[in-house]
């Protein structure tokens, strides 16, 4: 229905007594009745009157008459109809579409014809807007207001404006209505303004680890206060005081891992209210929804609690969101964030442990604590002083004596209740307030942030006398591990003060701590890993073995049998009585650990999936062939058969993942692994199943005889005698010929502050299309992760995105979450793609960062004043393990960190310090890492600086030799070591480049620095032997990585100096620092740390190279036994280093026969042999090794790690073996030059057989060496760098080079030699180095022309390029010869000065027995006779001349 009103006042028929209008009906049907009224508003008016009058057919004039009368026409103005709302946020790239209409400046006024809009845009915050622009008219369909206040829709004249920003920021559009005719103009002064921003609306998600207390919040773009140079913001400054209040109120430290990332540690459990309000709020949810559980209400409408689903978020608010970015920026923050709290109860094993001394004496405070056994910061602990006893380990008293009450210990009840009311987790008991004799028993509980309750009791005796405190490092007796695994039981020891103890506590105290021993005894059973095999002289046995001498203990697999009942293991410490003391001054500790038989370890080939593959694909097989069983390797073991039975079951019907959008977090895929079958598997899959008979794999064909788009779990029960272990893979099928993904899924959970390696493999499906032919098509692979990663930021991982293996970078996964991680792989041409997705990878954050505080502070003295250095309040509670040590100058100038102390629960270090005599200020950085028990990694670290008094020059030889006397009475061998480190890294040249050193160091003060040097070696190597000889007991062992890393940078800092080093020093830590760098360790070791070896082994070349090792003739039992006296009493770090020299020093004729991996026989022509330096042999044997280590572990692409010194240049890389060939057709392929960025590395180019010999492996790894010119390993000068190349493949295996093919080698001669030759002739020969003897295979001379290469403008060298022959798969281990060869002299009319010719020198790289490698070498001769130059086959100078 329409309605039209017309108003008129009574002015308007005053005259006639009448009004007329005229009303026109365009759209309606004729005929129609229009009804009419007319209603008298006048004050006292009329009764309404009401008509009506039918529709005709009658049409109005067109067009309409104007209006009578005439509209006035006052002003104008504008409004925006159509455009972004006020303050809006639209992404960069959004294009803004603004309409305006032109109004009129009154209610009675006109807009008159002609008028139009213009418009400007301005950018906050300095608003200069640009020229006014005229926008475009367009009609548009609109709501219009006519006389008389009805709204219609008319079609109306519009005005639009776009505006394409380019940037981000606030903006403002301005309009105004502007009329123009030649007699007048008017024109909008009060234009329309409205106000948009360009950018994001930035929100957050928080997840808090109840682990480590940090609560992550993550943002979709990167905050300003995150970068590098951005605002420091403290808690209270960045939240509301609510929000404060709820983390609080203990202190809430803030940190940015990167800018999208904030971390909120949270003060310690007790002190934070966020648990108990979030305990509070699921209360409340779960009152509400058991409301109705009442007797009133029938028992069948009563709700079961455990089916209430609880809160998992709690809520934080922002003080001042506007704040966090600049107006200008386009971005705002959301002012709210979503906390989400895991609910999931402690796992088994977990709960509480109170950690602390079980045996203490009267000189020392004994500290309980109570904590979380799997290191929680989750829990608020309470005490109990529960009863007394008489000890045990008291001497004999009268029977009839009453044991006193715990009523009778007023100060253990007043520390415990002090405690409770503080919601302290430890007790600090002064040995005062107990008595000698009893034993004291408290109790404690820990309540978690879900409410979940846990208890403790412990036990702790009281004797008279000093008494070594010995503890669990993390503060459990209680151990379960299997019998095929390593276990390390690690014990800390707590040794008094002596003269504060004697002055505070008496005589009793007066005991010798440096006669501290140890010794682990098994009470319960047979433990024959305690014993060696050498007979006692003391008793009847077998003397005790080296681990169970030692405060921590190490039990190799197999040492103790698996048994219901646990093991008692006693350590047993002692270091006697003092000299006046009386006291026991000893401790028993008792551990239990519970052996059981090793789960079978059932294997899955392509992993559990899910995984799509396509249908009939040839490479989808079921193949549990890599299933073992981890106690078969036990002594005795009886051998049993393995039985494998296969099954299948339908898990979904109808299974069509969306891998875009319906992506799985890893409750979903939990839930679908054990989500029970709908069917069982058509008959002919039971068949093909059959058909393995038992065996590991599956007969072909399970693809082919799948239903299309069904998901199947194949399911291997894997059988050995009564144990079983099942593995399952979830697989779907698809017509599409798509290619097959398998993906493995870290065991271990991952640091979130350490990188995240996935690895993947893709393969062609292999089946024939419907033409017949190959699936050739390219395949691009992509990544997707639950919950989401950004795999479009190339800042968020270290390998690019687009590979099959991905490196996540540090700290971009969130502490607390699980993550579920996909490798997609579309073929081109297949319409669908292949994909697998691992299972759940946990992530582990590291503990907020703590303080570090040294004592003296500043004034004492480098390498004299003993400093006390203590770290605190690091965030993340529960059992934490620190390191504390210093920064110093090491080899080439490199900071070195050196280990006080290593991952130990103390947080207190003492030791000397050294200072670099080249800074004034006398600074030295103090460091301490705390990491997380079995967290991947997950460490932090803090620092600070202490000013320590510099040495005068002349004065560091003498301080130097005083503090490694003082290092080697100490008895703990790590704190030794560092000392010893500290004395040697005070005569390390000074970091700072501008000092200028006054004294010259003069021989004897340099033998005299030998000597010192040579003396802190020993003790690095004895420290560095207690972790050597771990792996030698157990060669299934790992090692923490950053302690590997620790002993190197030690013993480098040690040798940093070549001029102060003897060959016999440096040789052995040569062979010290190679074995480290072969130990099996948990995580890649660090880059500075396998660079700092490399350094190591330059400066062994170096000191050759200043004739320092020319008399060195190798370490020989004999020679060596006066040095080894200083090493560890470790018979077997002394049997290693012993079996390694042995196969140094085996004849020439043994090492050819047993190094020599050539399967063929054909004759070679063998030279003379060579006298090869041991110090240079060593060297460059580690140089191997060192390549090998950087990168273990790593994936393909992940880093290159080049490794220059000034006279070794080492580079290794991981590679996918793609990368070392360029396709050149569908199936040929030609070589990439494989090379360094050194000035004067060579190029390596390889054949197809290289190619064809990695078609299966994953990765290949490329290890070059470069040795400098400059360098001397034998008797002379060089005239050329030689270089190297090994290619090894996934397998640990050289790459295999068929006998026919040649590999290309494109090098650069440089040499101040070779500017005093004018024309030469070049000659080479390729020969392999087979221990000490030169095998040349191949006897045909090459000879090339020499290409001219200015480098520099002073300097100029020659590129030539070199080809030789494959020799099987020992090719790739040797070095080109190069021989420039001179000639008998004859007299001539030209003036020329005959020189004698040098002998041949020889670089060598060595991959000597002991490796189980091969290696080769470079020669090079030279004549000084110009233009007169023959060629010469034989090494010998003299021989040339006859």
């Amino acid at each position: 229905m329409s309605v039209l009103v017309v108003r008129f006042a009574e002015a308007d028929f005053a005259e006639n007594g009448q009004h007329v209008f005229r009303l026109s009906f365009h759209n309606q049907r004729p005929g129609v009745a229009a009804r009419v009224a007319v209603v008298d508003g006048s004050v006292g008016g009329d009764d309404p009157w009401f008509g009506r009058t039918v529709v005709t057919l009658s049409r109005p004039p067109y067009p309409p008459p104007a209006p009578f009368p005439p509209p006035q026409i006052r002003g104008l103005d504008t409004s925006v109809t159509a455009g972004p709302l006020q303050n809006s946020v639209s992404a960069l790239g959004t294009s803004f579409q603004f309409t305006f209409a032109p109004l009129a400046g009154c209610l009675t006024c006109g807009v008159p014809a002609g008028t139009t809009v213009f418009a400007r845009v301005g950018k906050e915050p300095v608003l200069v807007f640009g020229e006014w622009q005229v926008c475009t008219a367009v009609d548009v369909e609109a709501q219009v207001t006519v006389l008389g206040g009805l709204n219609v829709t008319r079609t109306v004249k519009r005005f639009r404006f776009t505006h394409d920003p380019v940037e981000t920021g606030a903006y403002r559009v301005q309009a105004k209505s502007v009329f123009t005719d030649s007699q007048y103009g008017l024109e909008d002064i009060s234009p329309v303004e409205s106000r948009y921003i360009v950018g994001e609306v930035v929100f957050g998600f928080g997840v808090l680890d109840r682990k480590t207390g940090v609560l992550s919040v993550t943002f979709s773009a990167d905050v300003p206060f995150g970068e590098a140079n951005g605002v420091v913001k403290t808690a209270t400054e960045l939240l509301n005081p609510e929000s404060s209040a709820l983390l609080g109120p203990g202190v809430v430290r803030v940190s940015w891992p990167n800018p999208r990332t904030l971390s909120l540690t949270l003060p310690p459990a007790r002190e934070c209210g966020l648990c108990g309000a979030w305990r509070d709020k699921r209360a409340a949810a779960l009152a509400h929804a058991v409301r109705n559980n009442r007797p009133d209400v029938p028992v069948r409408l009563w709700t079961d609690p455990a089916d209430v689903s609880l809160p998992t978020t709690m809520q934080i608010t922002w003080l001042n969101p506007t704040d966090w970015y600049d107006v200008q920026s386009g971005f705002q923050m959301t002012k709210t964030v979503v906390v989400t709290i895991d609910d999931s109860k402690r796992v088994d094993g977990a709960g509480v442990v109170i950690a602390g001394a079980r045996v203490s004496g009267g000189c020392q405070t004994l500290q309980l604590a109570a904590v979380a056994k799997d290191g929680s910061w989750d829990g608020v602990a309470r005490w109990s002083f529960d009863d007394v006893a008489w000890s045990p380990n008291a001497p004999s008293r009268d029977d009839s004596s009453q044991v006193p009450p715990v009523s009778e210990h007023p100060g253990l009840l007043e520390i415990v209740a002090a405690a409770n009311s503080e919601r302290q987790s430890a007790l600090r008991l002064d040995p005062t307030i107990t008595r000698p004799g009893l034993r004291y028993e408290f109790g404690a509980s820990l309540t978690d942030c879900a409410g979940q309750n846990s208890t403790a009791v412990m036990q702790a005796d009281r004797v008279a006398g000093a008494v070594p405190f010995v503890f669990p490092t993390t503060g459990a007796v209680e151990y379960v591990t299997r019998f095929s695994r390593s276990f390390t039981i690690a014990m800390e020891t707590k040794i008094p003060d002596v003269a504060s103890s004697v002055a505070m506590y008496g005589q009793d105290c007066d005991v010798d701590v440096t006669a501290l021993t140890f010794l682990w005894t098994n009470l319960s059973s047979n433990a024959p890993c305690f014993f060696s095999t050498v007979r006692s002289s003391k008793y009847d046995g077998y003397e005790r073995s080296a681990r169970a001498q030692r405060n921590t203990l190490t039990i190799p697999p197999f040492c103790l049998a698996p048994q219901r009942e646990p093991h008692v293991l006693e350590l047993f410490a002692s270091y006697g009585t003092g000299s006046s003391g009386s006291g026991s001054a000893a401790s028993r500790t008792e551990v239990f650990v519970t052996v059981i038989n090793s789960p079978l370890i059932p294997a899955m080939a392509g992993g559990v999936g899910p995984r799509r593959v396509a249908f009939g694909a040839r490479d989808f097989v079921l193949d549990a062939s890599l299933s073992y069983d981890p106690d078969e390797g036990a002594p005795y073991a009886l051998a049993m058969q393995h039985v494998f039975l296969w099954s299948c079951g339908v898990v979904q019907n109808v299974y069509k993942p969306d891998l875009t959008s319906n992506q799985l977090d890893y409750k979903a895929l939990n839930a679908l692994y054990e989500a029970p079958a709908v069917r069982k598997c058509d008959a002919l899959i039971d068949e093909i199943l059959a058909r393995a008979g038992g065996g590991a794999v599956v007969p072909p064909g399970v693809s082919a005889a799948m239903a299309i788009d069904t998901l199947y779990r194949f399911t291997v029960q894997y059988t050995v005698g009564m144990r079983s272990a099942n593995v399952s893979t979830l697989v779907h099928a698809v017509e599409e010929r798509v290619p097959t993904v398998t993906l493995r899924t870290p065991t271990t959970p991952q640091a979130s502050g350490a990188a995240t390696r996935l690895v993947g493999l893709v393969s062609r499906s292999g089946q024939l299309g419907a033409d017949g032919a190959k699936p050739v098509g390219a395949i691009t692979l992509a990544w997707t992760a639950v919950p989401a990663v950004d795999f479009s930021d190339p800042n968020n991982f270290l390998t690019s995105t687009d590979a099959t293996a991905l490196v996540i970078a540090p700290n971009v996964l969130l502490p607390g979450q699980k993550y579920v991680f996909t490798l997609v792989a579309s073929q081109f041409g297949v319409n669908e793609s292949g994909y697998a997705t691992t299972t759940a990878v946990e992530v582990v954050g590291p503990p907020a960062l703590g303080l570090v505080v040294v004592t003296p502070a500043e004034g004492g003295s480098a390498l004299s004043t003993e400093f006390a250095i203590s770290t605190s309040g690091w965030g993340g509670g529960g059992v934490l393990l620190y390191s504390i040590g210093y920064v110093t100058q090491s080899v080439g100038g490199m900071e070195a960190e050196v280990f006080l102390t290593r991952q130990q629960a103390s947080r207190d270090a003492k030791g000397v310090l050294p200072c670099d005599v080249g800074l004034v200020a006398g600074e030295v950085t103090v460091f301490a890492y705390a990491e997380v028990p079995g967290g991947g990694g997950a460490v932090a670290r803090a620092e600070t600086t202490v000013r320590v008094v510099p040495l005068a020059e002349e004065e560091v030889t003498a301080a130097a030799r005083a503090a490694l006397d003082a290092a080697q009475m100490l008895e703990d061998l790590g704190s030794a070591a560092a000392a010893a480190a500290a004395a040697c890294a005070a005569m390390n040249p000074s970091g700072n480049k501008s000092f200028v050193a006054l004294h010259a160091v003069g021989a004897e003060e340099k033998a005299a620095r030998a000597q010192i040097r040579a003396g802190a070696m020993a003790l690095v190597i004895a420290s560095a032997s207690v972790t050597l000889d771990i792996v030698n007991e157990d060669p299934g062992v790992v090692l923490d990585p950053d302690l590997v890393g620790g002993l190197i940078v030690a013993v480098a800092t040690i040798a940093a100096v070549p001029s102060e080093m003897t060959a016999r020093a440096a040789a052995l830590g040569i062979e010290t620092v190679a074995a480290l760098l072969n130990a099996p360790t948990a995580r890649s070791l660090k880059e500075h740390a396998v660079d700092a070896a490399v350094g190591l082994f330059d400066v062994s070349l170096t000191i050759l190279a200043i004739g320092g090792g020319d008399l060195f003739q190798g370490l020989d039992e004999g020679e060596a036994e006066e040095t080894e006296k200083t090493i560890s009493n470790s018979s077997s770090s002394r049997r290693k280093l012993k079996r390694f020299r042995r196969a140094l020093l085996r004849s020439d004729d043994e090492n050819v026969t047993e190094t020599t991996n050539s399967t063929t026989s054909e004759p070679t022509a063998t030279s003379s042999q060579l006298t090869l330096n041991p110090l240079a042999a060593l060297a460059l044997d580690g140089c191997t090794v060192a390549a090998a280590a950087a990168v273990r572990g790593r994936v393909a692409n992940e880093t290159i790690a080049p490794m220059f010194r000034g006279k070794l240049s080492v580079s290794a890389a991981r590679k996918f073996p793609s990368d070392l060939f360029l396709r050149k057709g569908v199936d040929e392929f030609f070589s990439k030059p494989i090379t360094m960025n050194h000035a004067y590395a060579a190029s390596f180019s390889f054949p197809i057989s290289v190619m064809n010999s990695l078609n299966a492996s994953q990765h290949v790894d490329v290890r070059l060496y470069q040795i400098d010119a400059g360098t001397v390993p034998s008797t002379t000068r060089a005239m050329s760098d030689a270089c190297a190349v090994d290619l090894v493949d996934d397998a640990g295996h050289r790459v295999f080079v068929a006998e026919e093919e040649e590999i290309t080698v494109l090098f650069q001669i440089k040499g101040t030699g070779l500017l005093e030759l004018e024309k030469v002739v070049y000659q080479y020969q390729c020969v392999r180095h087979v221990g000490g003897v030169w095998v040349i295979d191949d006897l045909l001379v090459r000879t090339g022309k020499a290409i001219e290469l200015a480098s520099t403008e002073t300097e100029k060298g020659r590129q030539v390029t070199v080809s030789c022959h494959g020799k099987g798969d020992s090719f790739l281990g040797f070095l080109v010869g190069v021989s420039v060869v001179p000639k008998e002299f004859a007299a001539s009319t030209e003036k020329s000065q005959p020189t004698r010719t040098l002998d041949a020198y020889w670089f060598v790289m060595v991959f000597t027995l002991f490796i189980g490698t091969t290696a080769g070498a470079c020669a090079l001769k030279r004549g000084m006779r110009r233009y007169d130059v023959k060629v010469a086959n034989s090494d010998n100078a003299v021989a040339n001349k006859a």
